[in-house]
């Protein structure tokens, strides 16, 4: 191979992994509406997001052994997941983000729980809040 085929070649390569990078952004690029993390109470919402992919978690001290979580979040496109575990790690729920209403967690530890949001590809509004029940 000639030495301008080869480099020729390279470009295009680096040209395709360029042209494959993601357009993709995190939740912390947006402004966060509410975020309320106080013992047995913990709200989140951010509007108007586009294209979210994160992984995000959050330490949230409940006092009980059980949480009511309520969900209303709107998505146009993507997906979202949110799990909550109890002091001892324990997943006591889990479910689309986007289901609407109110639902209980599984009975767990009390003490630092761990609300964790995963995001791919998301646009829309979260909203959501889980408190002590």
């Amino acid at each position: 191979m000639t030495s301008i085929f080869k480099q020729a070649i390279y470009l295009l390569i680096a040209l395709v992994f360029v042209s494959c990078g993601s357009d993709t952004n995190k939740l912390s690029d947006f402004d966060i509406d509410t975020l309320q993390n106080q013992t047995n109470t913990f709200e989140l919402q951010v509007n108007n997001i586009k294209e979210v992919e994160d992984n995000i978690s959050y330490t949230w001290t409940n006092e009980g052994t059980k949480a009511k979580i309520e969900l209303s979040s709107t998505l146009s496109s993507g997906s979202g997941t949110i799990t909550v575990k109890d002091a001892a790690g324990t997943t006591v729920y889990s479910s689309d983000i986007t289901l609407d209403g109110t639902f209980d967690t599984e009975i767990g530890a009390s003490g630092s729980w761990t609300i964790q949001v995963k995001l791919s590809e998301a646009t829309g509004t979260l909203n959501f809040n889980v408190e002590k029940s």
